[in-house]
């Protein structure tokens, strides 16, 4: 019971320092008896939170102490003009500490933007009740992968047999069934023909999920033939956006061409969504025919799926029905041992897909939730080590406010008049850094729009999420940057004060101790920078096992026929283009390096019914190693004059068919699809196919060609294509007529993989140069109230004969030590989370020495610089002058 008499000790100070005290024993004792009764009845941790309120809400009825030293208007308009004549006096030291924490402070409002923008996405009326639902394959009980899209039958199945599921709709795009493109072509206008790489089909209640809301026109998506623009594009489309309404368009694709009635025209709503369709055909386009099954088709992934379930559906409730229905379509899904099949049917929240995301073949931008929990980490600790730069600053100028101290309590100013003056001070200084740390968000906003490749502004901060925790954390800094600032000061005594003689040595280890995080948090982000500068040039010039060099892209055809036909004039634009002056080599492939490969086949050592299937990888291209210029490890390539099926198989493939080595693999026979045999004809070196983020596949590359053209490789002699792409253009034009021509350099393309690296490295990078420089602010503050603590002992030493190279060693001893210790704590904090981030390579670079010396030797040499200038300019000072400061 003695711990529930004590009532808060802060609590009970403001009550003092406000009360006066006729009646502070009398109030104190109410509020501590009622304190007593709710810790009995309440528990202790309530009892101290409403002891709280009980003396905040209680001062406003107490008699304030002394009301003629009450504060008046007169009062704190004097305040002020002191504070602003003390800035004009102290110029310099004023624009240090309004600089620092304006630097602080634009980095967190950067900061802010970003992750503002990052989690304004898929903020939907109904996102509370929405779930995306996604599938995941597995070999056995081995997870192969998880994906995005799903089945078509799946999301109707769930409509059927799920009471919980009260909407679904599915976004299907039909190039990930078939390659190829969406292309538009007006009415009666042939010659505008537009390739839209955003277009769905879609289910009708898509628009409900959605937001999105029909600005002419209306939604028809239930009726076949039927398609509705976004106001973006039927402005491009046509002189306005209301004449889109009632058009007819022509979509076309690999194996689907439609006449389209443009029934309406809709705007996206006002947060950023992952999936942004540029236009919606009705889902019932594509159907071929009025028959609906369920049970085929689920494992062919299509379809991205959205379902909004009841009111009060649990998640775990959901999971488990939809477990019971994959079991109920699928039942072999817990007997089937070895082969590809579906595992799981799984839900995530919609508003928590963009950033948490781990699924393949994801439609639309992803970002990462570690990233923005990192940076908003970052952003306070800059905010903080800005404001412990001002503590530092402050306290290094108290010895010389020590003789305005003195004459205004000899002039008689009480203690508490005097923190007020200089939290008036601290207050002041915040906004005067808070105004020019927006002015230079304004100025430098597109130079970090380029840095995160993006258009942010102020207004992105989502102010209703963030608002009140930034007043929170802004006022609470200006609190305790000014509290130990003002209480140092304010806490000397008259006579003392007059004398000049302040208490340099209070708080010293407090000093010390924000000095070492400033630079422990310093050193954390330079490692944390240069292991994202070395991954990324790792990534980048890793040798992958292929030549990407001087390789063009050309996009196949969509607008095409499906018969023999087509693939003679596929033929012939080989021919066409290998006649090309600056083309060493062409070949025809159903996908490039940088993309996911869609085909896969189940392949086995012998064809026999229980024979053990291994899910490998289809690549299709006639010289498609040849342009690449893989690494033949066994065998050799393709014989043309050989009339049976052959096969080239990475390294990987071969030790997942069981095969013990490369030699023992070549002149085998595997099985795929059918009885007949396919001879192996060589093996490969693996190769990298993806990123390093992925381990690489087994893969199994044929000759065939035919509608395999989704792309042609042109392997270049010269990348001096002035010529090249104007010859290419025509060729294909004519060729292909109607097609838009698309092209691009392999390398170019794998690279943009790594977007996202890229851009973490710049951004760490801006951020440690903001972090460096707050903290050079600090160790100047620090070295300047050590250079004045010790001012008559320098001018006692150079009368004594010192040089001024010993006196900057004296000085600067306690700075760089202090840099050392920061870099030693801050060694193994960065050393586990570079560790823990690697964790999500495939292949990373392996962490050595250099990676944590070289942030030292930085540390040591920006420390260096910060402190040398103040440090030279004390040593080199006349000892006359030092000695008459005493």
């Amino acid at each position: 019971m003695g711990n529930l008499k004590k009532s808060p000790r802060l609590a009970d100070r403001l009550l003092r320092l406000l009360c006066s005290s006729e009646i502070y024993d009398e109030l104190k004792g109410d509020l501590e008896e009622t304190y007593l009764w709710r810790s009995q009845r309440n528990g202790p941790k309530y009892a101290r939170f409403r002891y709280y309120l009980d003396v905040l809400s209680a001062i406003r009825f107490i008699r304030m102490k002394d009301n003629s030293n009450s504060f008046s208007r007169s009062m704190l308009y004097s305040f002020v003009k002191s504070s602003f004549r003390n800035f004009s006096k102290h110029k310099f030291q004023t624009f240090l500490n309004v600089f620092g924490l304006a630097v602080g402070i634009t980095a967190a409002l950067f900061i802010l933007e970003y992750v503002s923008d990052e989690l304004n996405y898929d903020r939907f009326s109904q996102s509370d009740d929405m779930y995306r639902v996604t599938l995941s394959f597995s070999r056995g009980d081995e997870l192969m992968y998880k994906t995005a899209v799903i089945g078509e039958p799946i999301a109707e199945a769930m409509l059927n047999e799920l009471p919980q599921v009260e909407k679904a709709a599915r976004l299907l795009d039909i190039t990930r069934v078939w390659e190829g493109k969406n292309i538009l072509t007006i009415e009666n206008q042939p010659d505008k023909t537009f390739e839209e790489p955003d277009l769905f089909f879609a289910d009708p209640d898509i628009i409900d999920l959605f937001d999105l809301d029909m600005a002419f026109g209306r939604s028809r998506l239930d009726e076949p033939n039927t398609i509705i623009l976004s106001r973006a594009l039927a402005e491009k489309y046509f002189d306005a956006a209301q004449d889109a309404v009632g058009k007819m368009i022509r979509f076309q694709s690999v194996r689907k061409k439609h006449e389209l009635l443009v029934t309406g025209v809709y705007e996206y709503p006002d947060f950023n969504m992952q999936v942004r369709p540029s236009a919606l055909i009705s889902y019932v386009t594509n159907l071929s025919s009025g028959k609906k099954s369920i049970i085929p088709m689920w494992g062919v992934n299509t379809c991205l799926t959205y379902v909004k379930v009841k009111p009060g559906t649990g998640l775990e409730m959901l999971q488990k029905a939809l477990t019971d229905l994959l079991r109920k379509y699928q039942p072999l899904v817990d007997k089937r041992k070895s082969g590809m099949h579906i595992s799981n049917l799984m839900i995530s929240p919609v508003a928590s897909v963009h950033l948490n995301s781990t699924y393949q073949d994801e439609v639309g931008p992803t970002g990462n939730a570690n990233t923005i929990f990192v940076l908003t980490v970052i952003a306070f600790f800059i905010v903080t080590m800005a404001w412990i730069n001002y503590i530092n600053l402050s306290t290094a100028n108290s010895m010389r406010r020590s003789k305005e101290v003195g004459v205004r309590k000899v002039m008689g100013a009480r203690r508490d008049e005097l923190i007020i003056q200089f939290f008036i001070e601290t207050f002041l200084v915040n906004l005067l850094a808070l105004s020019l740390a927006i002015g230079l968000v304004l100025l430098t906003q597109p130079l970090f729009d380029q840095l995160v490749g993006r258009s942010l502004h102020l207004s992105t901060i989502d102010l209703p999420r963030f608002g009140i925790i930034m007043a929170g954390v802004f006022l609470a800094g200006i609190f305790v940057s000014g509290l130990y600032a003002a209480v140092v000061l304010s806490s000397q005594r008259a006579i003392r004060a007059l004398k000049g003689v302040s208490k340099g040595n209070s708080g010293q280890n407090l000093r010390r101790g924000l000095i070492v995080f400033q630079l422990l948090f310093s050193s954390v982000l330079i490692m944390i920078s240069l292991a994202l500068e070395q991954q990324l040039r790792f990534m980048n010039n890793t040798d992958i096992g292929m030549e990407m060099d001087k390789v063009l892209v050309l996009e196949g055809p969509t607008i095409k026929r499906l018969d023999s036909t087509h693939i003679q004039v596929s033929e012939l634009l080989v021919n066409r283009l290998s006649g090309l002056s600056n083309v060493k080599n062409v070949s025809v492939t159903n996908t490039i390096p940088g993309k996911s490969i869609l085909q896969s086949s189940s392949m086995s050592r012998d064809n026999s019914i229980d024979a053990e299937r291994h899910e490998i990888e289809i690549i299709v291209g006639s010289q498609y190693l040849d342009v690449l210029q893989t690494k033949l490890i066994a065998g050799k390539g393709f014989d043309p004059d050989l009339e049976r099926r052959q096969v080239i198989l990475n390294a990987s493939a071969a030790r997942q068919l069981g095969f013990t080595g490369p030699e023992d693999t070549v002149g085998k026979l595997v099985y795929s699809g059918g009885p007949e045999g396919i001879l192996v004809r060589g093996i490969i070196e693996d190769y990298h196919h993806e990123s390093l983020n992925r381990p690489i596949d087994p893969m199994a590359f044929y000759n065939r060609v035919g509608r395999w053209d989704n792309y042609y490789l042109l392997k270049l002699h010269s990348e001096n294509t002035r010529t090249v792409f104007t010859e290419v253009e025509k060729i294909y034009a004519e060729m292909f007529p109607g097609n838009p021509v698309k092209y691009y350099y392999l390398d170019q393309f794998f690279n943009s993989q790594y977007g996202n690296e890229r851009m973490n490295s710049r951004i760490f990078m801006g951020f440690v140069l903001i972090a460096i420089i707050v903290a050079c602010l600090g160790l100047y503050g620090l070295t300047s109230f050590a250079a004045l603590q010790r001012t008559k002992e320098i001018g006692v030493r150079k009368v004594l004969g010192a040089k001024v190279n010993q006196i900057f060693f004296m000085l600067s001893r306690e700075v760089m030590l202090l840099s050392l210790l920061g870099f030693l704590l801050a060694t193994p904090l960065a050393y586990y989370g570079i560790g823990k981030w690697l964790d999500n390579y495939a292949y990373h670079i392996q962490m050595s020495w250099w990676l944590f010396v070289i942030p030292m030797v930085m540390i040591l040499m920006v420390t260096m610089m910060a402190i040398a200038q103040k440090i030279i300019k004390t040593a080199l000072t006349n000892p006359v002058n030092s000695l008459r400061n005493e």
